[in-house]
C-alpha cells in the first residue's frame, strides 16, 4: 500500500548507489555504492530532500537499497565524441567530468565543413547521441568516413 511505501525506512545493512546518466549518449555509471551510514531510518523523502540540492532523484526506493540517479547534459569521462568546431567536424576528448576538449586542434578538427551535412547531422552532433561517443580515437575516426 501507499502508505507502508511512505513509511518505508532504509534498513542499516541498506545499500546507496550513486549513478550518473550522461544524457548526450543515454550512459549510466555507477558513480558509487555505500552502505546506508547516516541515511539508516530515513523515509524517501528525507533521503530526497537531503540530495535534491545535488541534483540527484531517487530511482528506487526499498528498505535494503536506494538508487539516486543525476542526469547530467554532458558524454561519459574519458571518451573520444564527435562535435563540431568552428564550423567543422572536429574529435573532441571528454576530461574526468565529462566536459569536451580538442587535445590537438592541427589533428582533430577536420576539413569536414557543416555546409555539407544534413541539417539532421548538425542537429545531433551538436545536442550529442550515442553514436558520436566512441572508447578509442581509431573509432572515432571510424565515424567520420559517415561524412567524407
Amino acid at each position: 500500500s501507499l502508505s507502508s511505501i511512505l513509511m518505508t525506512t532504509l534498513s542499516p545493512n541498506g545499500l546507496i548507489f550513486i549513478k550518473k546518466k550522461y544524457g548526450k549518449s543515454g550512459e549510466v555509471q555507477v558513480e558509487k555504492q555505500e552502505s546506508a551510514g547516516k541515511l539508516t531510518g530515513k523515509k524517501k523523502n528525507e533521503v530526497e530532500k537531503t540530495y535534491k540540492n545535488v541534483g540527484y532523484k531517487i530511482e528506487k526506493f526499498s528498505s535494503k537499497e536506494v538508487i539516486l540517479i543525476k542526469n547530467i547534459n554532458k558524454y561519459a569521462p574519458d571518451k573520444y565524441v564527435l562535435g563540431i568546431k568552428n564550423g567543422f567536424i572536429a574529435i573532441y576528448k571528454t576530461d574526468r567530468q565529462g566536459n569536451m576538449f580538442i587535445e590537438n586542434e592541427k589533428r582533430d578538427i577536420t576539413h569536414i565543413s557543416t555546409d555539407r551535412l544534413k541539417q539532421e547531422d548538425i542537429k545531433l552532433l551538436t545536442k550529442g547521441d550515442k553514436y558520436f561517443q566512441c572508447n578509442t580515437r581509431e573509432e572515432a575516426e571510424a565515424r567520420l568516413e559517415d561524412y567524407e
